[in-house]
């Protein structure tokens, strides 16, 4: 089996996101080119030359070529990280899906969560989950009844308590579970340029079944709901519940099920304008 020792590199992109230096290097030919246009959003490329070792980066991946018996491509996520191969078609997509993680590990300037995220009449709305709680499907419900899109996977916030876009393309899931990349502005969304304050977290189950059935909860109950999906909570709790203690100061929060991911969003788009009133 190929190991670290064994890596040698042709070819590396560098970039700077969202506070995060991070270096990719491949001995895969062109793939880093491909790479360019896969990149996480905002992320900004560093020169030629720039990693100088690597020493000054936060996080490092390298594709390899695998034993001659194995097919595809390893990946290494640094450090300590085990290999896991990887088919050559899909080895772009594999890791332009492992950067937005790396990316939310290794800023300092920001705090990511796991959580769907839009505007609605400039004010934010906060869906907290993991992947597969149906986020990417409600945030498109969102987005094509008026919501600005901001994230279906992460809520990003600064130390003001502000939410910023990370606006990559929607995971739509289908039934088979594949998931397809899809740019918010092929379904006529509208991407979010600049920080808003949340007025709204909704922690919501989906359950095919069910109707929407929300309760409102206490305002200090949407830090619970924002540090349950919190990419660094243990890592950076203090940090984590000043920021999010910040957002409570202005944000409403629910919770319940829901069905339809139609009928939900026109449900938080009443609610949301509601708040936009007071």
């Amino acid at each position: 089996m190929t190991t670290k020792s064994e890596i040698t590199p042709c070819d590396e992109i560098a970039f700077s996101c969202y506070g995060a230096e991070v270096v990719i290097r491949s001995s895969i030919s062109g793939l880093l080119e491909t790479m360019k246009n896969r990149l996480p959003p905002r992320a900004e490329i560093r020169p030629a030359g720039a990693n100088s070792g690597g020493e000054d980066f936060d996080a490092t991946i390298c594709l390899v070529k695998p034993d001659p018996d194995r097919h595809g491509w390893c990946l290494f996520v640094a450090p300590g990280d085990k290999p896991e191969s990887v088919p050559v078609e899909l080895a772009a997509e594999h890791v332009a899906d492992a950067l937005h993680y790396v990316v939310a590990e290794n800023t300092s300037e920001y705090l990511f969560v796991h959580a769907g995220a839009v505007a609605i009449g400039g004010l934010g709305l906060v869906l907290p989950g993991r992947t597969h709680a149906g986020k990417s499907t409600l945030v498109r419900s969102l987005v094509e009844a008026g919501a600005v899109y901001y994230s279906d996977e992460y809520a990003v916030f600064d130390d003001e308590g502000r939410m910023h876009p990370y606006a990559r393309p929607l995971g739509i899931r289908d039934p088979d579970g594949v998931v397809e990349k899809v740019p918010v502005d092929v379904i006529g969304g509208v991407t979010g340029e600049d920080p808003t304050r949340v007025a709204l977290v909704a922690s919501l189950v989906y359950s095919p079944d069910s109707s929407w059935d929300v309760a409102s909860l206490p305002a200090g109950s949407s830090i619970l709901r924002l540090f349950g999906n919190t990419v660094l909570a243990r890592a950076q709790s203090a940090r984590a519940l000043s920021i999010f203690a910040k957002v409570a100061e202005n944000a409403s929060a629910i919770a319940g099920s829901r069905g339809d991911a139609s009928a939900a969003a026109a449900a938080l788009m009443e609610y949301a304008q509601a708040l936009e009133k007071k």
